[in-house]
């Protein structure tokens, strides 16, 4: 942070406070950006995640229809 006060010597400690202010937010917004980035990741594996929880609860739906049509078959096989 030497320029900091090299630059508050020749022009000024308002000159340096926007300075510093400027790289400050330049250091957050990439922090921010950083941030983001990982939330979408999360995201995205949140959302496949969700995806093959649905695709599981079909598989079930279809398994058990076709054990209750292999009930019915074999119910009406016993009754001939």
């Amino acid at each position: 942070m030497e320029w900091l006060t090299e630059i508050a010597k020749e022009y000024g400690l308002f000159v340096a406070l926007v300075c510093y202010v400027l790289l400050d937010s330049r250091q957050r917004e990439n922090r921010y950006i950083e941030r983001e980035n990982l939330y979408v990741e999360r995201e995205k594996e949140h959302i496949e995640i969700i995806k093959s929880v649905k695709d599981i609860k079909e598989d079930v739906e279809e398994i058990k229809q076709k054990i209750a049509i292999k009930e019915r078959i074999t119910c009406l096989i016993l009754l001939f």
